[in-house]
């Protein structure tokens, strides 16, 4: 009897996960799954899941970042329940809680997976599972391309999250601030690493579950230092005047958003997907996973385009720079300009990133490499 999964989307910006999920659904076929994906968001769907559950019986049942992590949903399927996080653990603190023996979490950052191993003793299964991307089956050839530099990712509002950090009570407030100083100083340090030092310096000592709660109401930190990072790397490239092209939202509450070299564009998804694979340069700001990769830099490098990005420990041990992969540091956000220029400059240099590039990525990044990451995972436990 072939074996079966059951695949459940739930909400997400620019459908991103929801593209995964069908990705993975892909890819599992492939691997000789059969496959059942329901629309968790859709209407009837909770009657559909029901009888779904009645008639089919599931090797496994897939979501991402938690969602039907509830006990009493998970009785219903009677069978492992896996989900991969996109975000730090601490964003979904609440639905990783209920977690339990027959719950396998995959992280795509291996300090998230180690998060998860050290502060949710109730999940039993705990691993580390890059992020892919989604590519075109038509490229633009790479001297042929008409967008010089791509970002697909929208203006995060560091202000408008600053504001909510400074509405926290006033222990909380000085935490965080000192924890967005700390990594201002040092941008290797992760989320949790920053309060470990804001403790440690005022003295305070905390059991685990003490920790996890002040990171719990200090998590804005992650979101505001994400989204300072990034609008900083784009006003830098902007103000440089080196045009590019913007999609997502948000953008125009900047104060570079009417230069003439910010194209900001409509659309999402497979739209903007098609931008990537007619760029020559597309662009990634880390979502702080230090030790992790990210779907954008796959998708870059699976659309022939040169990945352009901040790094992290797994991207220096899996990839090479100037050689599949272009790498800027956040320290050093005034030189990337610089680096740009370069590429645009040296085409036959850029063209040769790209393609190592893009054949690294193909034989190692894709969802069909995931897919069967997962498979070997769940198969191999015990």
């Amino acid at each position: 009897m072939r074996k079966q999964i059951l695949l459940i989307k739930g909400k997400s910006k620019y459908d991103a996960l929801r593209i995964y999920i069908d990705e993975l659904a892909a890819a599992f076929e492939h691997e000789g799954y059969s496959c059942i994906v329901l629309d968790g968001v859709s209407i009837g769907f909770e009657d559909e899941f029901i009888e779904t559950l009645q008639k089919c019986s599931f090797d496994f049942v897939f979501t991402c970042n938690g969602i039907l992590m509830s006990p009493k949903v998970r009785a219903m399927m009677k069978t492992r329940y896996c989900t991969w996080i996109f975000d730090h653990p601490i964003h979904h603190m609440e639905r990783l809680q209920q977690g339990d023996e027959n719950t396998i979490v995959l992280c795509c950052d291996r300090n998230n997976a180690k998060y998860v191993k050290e502060y949710f003793p109730n999940i039993k299964y705990v691993d580390f599972v890059p992020s892919s991307g989604s590519y075109c089956k038509e490229i633009v050839p790479y001297a042929e391309r008409k967008i010089e530099l791509v970002f697909t990712g929208s203006n995060l509002m560091a202000d408008e999250t600053l504001k909510k950090i400074m509405e926290l009570p006033g222990p909380l407030q000085n935490i965080s601030l000192e924890m967005i100083q700390n990594i201002k100083d040092d941008t290797s340090l992760t989320l949790e690493d920053s309060l470990r030092i804001a403790l440690r310096e005022h003295r305070i000592e905390v059991n685990d579950q003490q920790f996890q709660d002040i990171l719990f109401s200090t998590r804005e930190v992650s979101r505001y230092v994400r989204a300072f990072y990034r609008e900083n790397v784009i006003r830098t490239i902007v103000e440089a005047g080196i045009p590019i092209h913007v999609f997502g939202t948000g953008w125009e509450q900047c104060d570079f958003f009417n230069r003439p070299n910010f194209i900001q564009c409509n659309g999402y998804g497979e739209t903007a997907l098609r931008a990537v694979a007619n760029a020559k340069i597309s662009l990634n700001v880390m979502p702080w996973f230090k030790d992790g990769f990210q779907e954008r830099i796959a998708s870059s490098m699976l659309n022939g385009a040169v990945a352009l990005t901040d790094s992290s420990n797994y991207i220096e041990e899996n990839f090479i720079d100037n050689e599949n992969i272009k790498l800027y540091s956040l320290s050093e956000i005034d030189k990337i300009p610089e680096i740009i220029q370069h590429l645009l400059a040296h085409i036959p240099e850029a063209e040769r990133i790209a393609q190592n590039g893009y054949q690294v990525a193909m034989s190692k990044h894709t969802y069909q490499n995931r897919a069967s990451k997962i498979i070997q995972i769940l198969t191999e436990l015990k």
